[in-house]
């Protein structure tokens, strides 16, 4: 096992390895790839097909780290329940100082620590951070953009939840076999690598339905939609910071007030580019929009929180 330096490594250099921390986009970014070179396979090449298994299992444990250090890091009840998931070690001092720093944050060290090998620990950990059974919540969960927009009838993801479940957990059982064993004397059939890889790409579609349901219930579905409500997200954001900064304002001397304006005036550049680059990816797309006032949220929040301390700071003196 790494020591407890290298985990604070593993966990930084994971981090720059992805374009982002959105589970769902990390997962559809992949799974799209992989279900392109699925539908074009060669049947007669056995030994390509083996790989099948460890993809689709490789984005499953991607994806289910990330959504939950996702859920984690959203706050309670997932912080306080993670404490059912944590491996039980002792965390050494440079790992506390890295969170008190804020480099990973807890639900990246969690999920970074505990086992994803099988479907057991996958639904295990999942029920413990959740709080409910979650095999029992997606077997029902449904996909709401088939139902309020393309106006489908509602019915399950997953039409044959249990049997899903077992050709998921036999995909693990494949994964492990082909990708730890040579295994050359391990017969297979088409049928069961078809019927594992369809299961495991439901199985992922009706979990990143049923946990964004439950971080962000009844969130927009359109993109004009989601334009119009990160819009209105940001614009809440914009005026808490500017009611944080008139306040503050109030408590500074004629000397002081000069020096806020300049640092505020250098935080707005600061802002309006950090901006203009998480967009750069986006420029002629849709969801563009959505992208820069999302970007422009997170980051007027974060600065809404630094003059609360300033606040603070200076209310004590």
């Amino acid at each position: 096992m790494a020591d407890r330096r290298d985990i604070v490594r593993e966990i930084l250099e994971i981090r720059e390895r992805r374009k982002s921390d959105i589970p769902e986009r990390e997962l559809f970014r992949r799974l799209l790839h992989v279900e392109h070179a699925y539908k074009e396979r060669n049947p007669e090449n056995k030994e390509l097909l083996r790989y099948f298994p460890i993809a689709v299992v490789a984005c499953m444990e991607s994806y289910f780290r990330l959504a939950i250090k996702k859920l984690i890091d959203s706050g309670e009840p997932y912080l306080t329940n993670s404490q059912a998931i944590m491996p039980k070690a002792n965390v050494g001092f440079d790992i506390l100082k890295s969170l008190h720093g804020r480099s990973i944050t807890i639900g990246e060290l969690i999920s970074h620590s505990i086992s994803i090998s099988n479907l057991t620990h996958l639904a295990s950990h999942m029920t413990k951070l959740l709080g409910v059974e979650f095999l029992k919540e997606i077997s029902l969960i449904h996909g709401r953009w088939d139902v309020e927009v393309l106006k489908k009838p509602k019915q399950p993801i997953l039409i044959e939840a249990e049997k899903t479940f077992r050709y998921v957990a036999r995909t693990f059982e494949l994964r492990h076999i082909f990708c730890h064993e040579m295994a050359s004397k391990h017969e297979f059939e088409l049928d069961e690598i078809e019927k594992c890889f369809d299961a495991s790409v439901l199985f992922l579609k009706a979990s990143e339905e049923f946990i964004s349901e439950t971080l962000y219930p009844n969130v927009p579905l359109t993109q004009t939609d989601m334009n119009i409500s990160s819009l209105e997200a940001y614009k809440k954001e914009r005026v808490h910071l500017d009611s944080l900064i008139s306040k503050f304002e109030m408590l500074l001397n004629d000397k002081q007030i000069p020096k806020f304006k300049a640092a505020n005036a250098a935080w707005e550049l600061f802002f309006k580019n950090s901006v203009d680059i998480e967009a750069l990816e986006y420029e002629e797309g849709s969801i563009r929009p959505t992208i820069v006032n999302s970007a422009a949220a997170r980051l007027t929040k974060d600065r809404s929180e630094q003059v609360s301390k300033l606040i603070n700071l200076f209310q004590k003196h």
